[in-house]
């Protein structure tokens, strides 16, 4: 058995990026506190930017994406003589040593960009990424302009994690970095991502969630257009950390920014889903668009129950209205949080199904990986949600008392019946019900061919 810990997606609590010793990690060391930009030199403060986003990234499957664009050649009126080739590298979480060696390397040829997202593996040879390739948000960037006259405001309160000055001449422009303490899914963060541009201003970028910034330590080799509409000098220009707080930034200081224009309604009068917690029948029913509270209401025909019963709930469920009341997936999953970190709930060494193929894969296994690791970025999390209904009030669970059977080497050495292997895979009594659903699934492994197994195995 397996006890675990679940990451909250607003931790306030807990310290930043999983550093439970209360610092980050620089150079896979701990603890080390946040910097003054003047103590540190021009390459460690690269190294620094870059080793908040690979702890940021921590523990999910995908790749960072640094994009490297040949510097434009441009004739004697400030036109560009070719199109620059863009040549994009793919390097995996953790390797921040590699990343910066290639930013280094390209940087005197070259325009170096960064994605502060982690993206598919999958993607096709040659691609940078486009939003739909995103697998996690792990910050957002405001692009301050003041050369094309797109100034931006910075969230009061909010130093932003790191500022990058991308250029001087003729006006200074700056990339403010806010990196979140936990990652966000996509489709989170372009809504966040939308949410800063419309508070703060700035040019286009800050809300396209594929945009890609420039990596501090490099040259800003300037295009065509913006020397001869921006009044750029030919000459690249240095590409410099200039400030920052050296701390991830809760996403929640940002959403609560006031707004400098306020939002439109929709023009359709489109209700946006459903949240809060209420199960009263007519609190929930006074919520719903009028459409859909007549479809609720309307009684079915003689021998048609069932289908009316069908698109009732197929419309609530699209309504985002689920069996868990109006409380959302991600926040009846946060539910569990007090569970895990009190390392309350353990998980049996296997529960094994057989799929279409005849294969068989360890739904334990499937579990961990890719809901409870990737949470809340994962790409399912169905079983989490069906796990939070512990949680339901109207459940009146009733926790088991533990016993010292659970813990030790006793446990996994053969007090209940030999090696780890045959650990039991319940809270049922070892005396009954425990052996006889041990022995039944270890008849039903036996016969069939696993798709991987575990290292105890």
């Amino acid at each position: 058995m397996t006890s675990i810990t679940l990451a909250s997606t607003d931790p306030a609590p807990i310290p930043p990026n999983g550093a439970l010793n209360g610092g980050h990690t620089l150079n896979g060391k701990a603890p080390w506190h946040p910097p003054k930009v003047t103590e540190l030199s021009s390459e460690e403060r690269a190294r620094a930017f870059l080793q908040l986003y690979h702890d940021a990234a921590r523990g999910l499957r995908g790749v960072f994406v640094l994009t490297v664009i040949d510097a434009p050649v441009l004739d004697e009126n400030g036109n560009e003589v070719r199109k620059p080739k863009a040549r994009p590298q793919r390097f995996r979480v953790g390797d921040v040593n590699g990343m910066l060696e290639e930013a280094s390397a390209r940087s005197g040829q070259a325009n170096v960009y960064f994605a502060p997202a982690i993206l598919r593996r999958d993607m096709p040879p040659g691609a940078r990424g486009e939003a739909k390739d995103i697998i996690a948000m792990l910050g957002l960037v405001i692009d301050d302009d003041p050369d094309a006259g797109k100034r931006a405001l910075r969230p009061p309160g909010n130093e932003p994690t790191i500022e990058i000055c991308t250029s001087r001449e003729p006006a200074t422009n700056l990339q403010p970095h806010y990196i979140f303490t936990r990652p966000l899914p996509p489709d989170k963060g372009a809504e966040l991502a939308e949410l800063l541009h419309r508070k703060c201003g700035g040019d286009s970028g800050t809300k396209d969630t594929d945009h890609v910034w420039r990596f501090p330590r490099t040259l800003n080799f300037p295009s065509g257009v913006k020397v001869r509409e921006r009044g750029r000098p030919r000459e690249p220009q240095r590409v410099e950390i200039v400030g920052g707080s050296y701390e991830p930034v809760d996403r929640r200081a940002l959403e609560s920014m006031p707004d400098r224009e306020p939002q439109k309604p929709k023009a359709n009068g489109a209700h946006g889903p459903i949240t809060g917690g209420s199960t009263d029948r007519n609190e929930i029913i006074a919520r719903l668009p009028g459409w859909l509270t007549d479809l609720v209401e309307t009684e079915a025909e003689q021998g048609d129950r069932s289908s009316h019963s069908h698109r009732v709930t197929q419309a609530l469920f699209e309504h985002e209205l689920t069996d868990g009341g109006t409380t959302s997936k991600e926040d009846r999953i946060k539910r569990l949080l007090p569970i895990f970190e009190q390392n309350r709930l353990f998980l049996p060494p296997s529960r094994h199904r057989t799929l279409y193929d005849k294969s068989t894969v360890n739904l334990i296994d499937t579990f961990v990986e890719t809901e409870y690791m990737a949470f809340p970025v994962s790409e399912h999390d169905d079983m989490l949600d069906a796990l939070a209904r512990l949680e339901d009030p109207a459940l009146h669970l009733r926790w088991p008392e533990a016993s010292g059977g659970l813990y030790g080497t006793g446990y996994t050495n053969g007090l209940y019946g030999g090696s780890s292997n045959d650990r039991p895979t319940s809270y049922l009594s070892h005396n009954n019900a425990g052996d006889r659903m041990r022995a039944r699934h270890t008849s039903l492994r036996n016969g069939r061919k696993l798709t991987h197994e575990r290292p105890n195995r």
